[in-house]
């Protein structure tokens, strides 16, 4: 070979060498480090999430493709087999739930009014009573649900501490099953149990409740007024732990909060993700809202500062990305689709392409003055604010826009209000948006708390924590499905004066709604 074609061969060689370092297939390409309302996940929440894009020409099977936010393990979390077509996006919730299994369909194999065996003790039952080589044989057999005092029971029972059902079912190949989904009405609490192994409980003391234990509180059942059952989705690793091939018993125990309670409620459901088209046991009620495949859930969360690193199924680190401090709601992202360009995002768009959403270049970090303290005045208040060649401002709340009044000279503060300011330089979106509270002639001698938000955080027709939204029941108290029920946050900022009018607090927070029917 001459020197020449020795030549060539070489910066072939390390041109090949240099494009396999440089170029990653799959990419991470977008990142959401503070979802409240952007897309929730299968549990109604609003978890982190990130999302995956297949960058090449080619499928790409991502089975032991690994991310994580540890640098000393970066196998934190694997990828199931699922394939990441070509131009593809794959939507990655960061909620530390670790669910990764897919779906095809659901079907459930236990339903409420199906044939139990029941028992309504007055003494302790066998240790063996939730296990499938229990003998029930003496146990008398009704129809679900079990209780009373609501008028949904179809068999009734009397006043009793507890009530204990059983329910066997068979699985033909649990390597089919890759999900279970209990949903069970209860008043007051309960514990679940599949061949003896806990998969559920809520409102009862830690430990196996004995029979006369009552329930740590008061829980009213749902369905009754139109509402749904409670969803609980089971463990992965319990499921294939606990279920056998062939006879298998789904076990529960309810508990009354007190004997001298109005009513009880057992009803339960018990459904199945089947990992492929077979047809194992019943269509899912009408009510039944679970997506036909999960979404992947990693075992870890996501916080601005740290980096969300991803392996291929070699182990080779194919691409990294330090999570830059983003507002609530807003993502970053590659723009267009997996290109080396990051942008941040007003309007994320998780699993759909970046190509075509609004974005910015990088928030303005520029700091704000007000010339006058957030406080208690007697008077008007002329406010100067500086820190930035551009500025823009709000007087109810609502977060300041780039369609917002421009700050151009001091702004005259005569009524009680919220003056909101943020940075807009440059093109640039603010990071922060600085609150200042003004209370004009409002005597008082009790400490004060301030909250301000946008208006929408709390009022919006759809998306307001204080409204009915689109899926409540709204005609029956305490309106289920609302709003209002849903376990969303919104930011606040939250200042607090003391007796003499002092400002001791000062800062971003989240707001959610928390009680059981006090919420209607």
């Amino acid at each position: 070979m001459n020197n020449s074609a020795f030549l060539r061969n070489s910066i072939a060689l390390l041109f090949i060498l240099f494009y396999g370092v440089g170029y990653s297939q799959v990419v991470i390409n977008e990142i959401c480090a503070s979802n409240s309302t952007v897309i929730p996940d299968e549990d109604g929440a609003y978890p982190d999430w990130f999302e995956l894009y297949n960058n090449g020409a080619t499928n790409v099977n991502l089975y032991n493709y690994a991310v994580s936010d540890n640098p000393a393990n970066l196998q934190k979390w694997t990828l199931p087999n699922y394939i990441l077509a070509p131009n593809a996006h794959l939507l990655i919730y960061a909620s530390n739930k670790d669910r990764k299994s897919f779906v095809h369909h659901w079907e459930t194999a236990i339903k409420d009014d199906d044939i139990w065996k029941y028992l309504v003790p007055t003494s302790e039952p066998s240790s063996t009573w939730k296990s499938i080589t229990f003998d029930d044989s003496t146990w008398p057999s009704g129809k679900g649900g079990f209780g009373y005092g609501d008028g949904d029971d179809s068999t009734i029972i009397g006043i009793t501490n507890s009530v204990y059902i059983r329910k066997t079912f068979t699985v033909a190949d649990k390597t089919k099953l890759a999900e279970a989904l209990l949903h069970i009405d209860y008043d007051d609490g309960y514990v679940a149990y599949l061949n003896g192994i806990e998969i559920a409980r809520a409102n009862v003391p830690s430990g196996i409740p004995s029979y006369n234990t009552d329930a740590s509180g008061g829980h009213e059942a749902t369905m009754y007024l139109g509402g749904l059952p409670e969803a609980r989705l089971i463990n992965h690793d319990t499921l294939l732990m606990a279920l056998v091939n062939g006879t298998n018993v789904l076990s529960i125990q309810v508990h009354n909060y007190l004997i001298s309670s109005s009513d009880l409620t057992a009803r339960a459901f018990l459904s199945f993700g089947i990992a492929d088209a077979s047809v194992l046991y019943n269509p899912t009620p009408a009510w039944f809202n679970f997506t036909s495949s999960l979404p992947m859930h990693t075992n870890f969360k996501l916080s601005a500062g740290e980096t969300l690193y991803l392996e291929n199924n070699l182990g080779t680190s194919i691409d990294s990305k330090i999570l830059v401090s983003t507002k609530t709601d807003h993502s970053y992202g590659r723009k267009p689709d997996g290109s080396s360009s990051w942008v941040i995002f007003t309007t994320p768009t998780p699993a759909a392409t970046n190509d075509a959403a609004t974005s910015f270049p990088s928030y303005c970090n520029s700091i704000l003055n007000f010339s006058v303290n957030a406080g208690f005045y007697p008077s008007t208040q002329t406010v100067a604010i500086t820190g930035a060649a551009q500025i823009r401002y709000t007087l109810d709340g609502s977060d300041p826009t780039a369609s917002s009044a421009l700050y151009s000279t001091p702004i005259s503060i005569n009524t009680t209000s919220v003056l909101r300011a943020s940075c807009f330089t440059g093109g640039t979106i603010p990071l922060q948006t600085y609150t200042n509270t003004y209370f004009i002639n409002e005597p008082t001698t009790l400490p004060v708390f301030s909250l301000s938000t946008d208006p929408g955080n709390f009022f919006d027709p759809i998306t307001g924590i204080y409204m009915l939204g689109p899926n409540a029941d709204s005609i029956n108290l305490p309106y289920f499905g609302a709003n209002f029920w849903e376990d969303w946050e919104r930011p606040v900022h939250v200042e607090f004066f003391e007796k003499d009018k002092s400002l001791i607090l000062d800062q971003d927070a989240g707001v959610r709604i928390y009680g059981n029917w006090s919420r209607a």
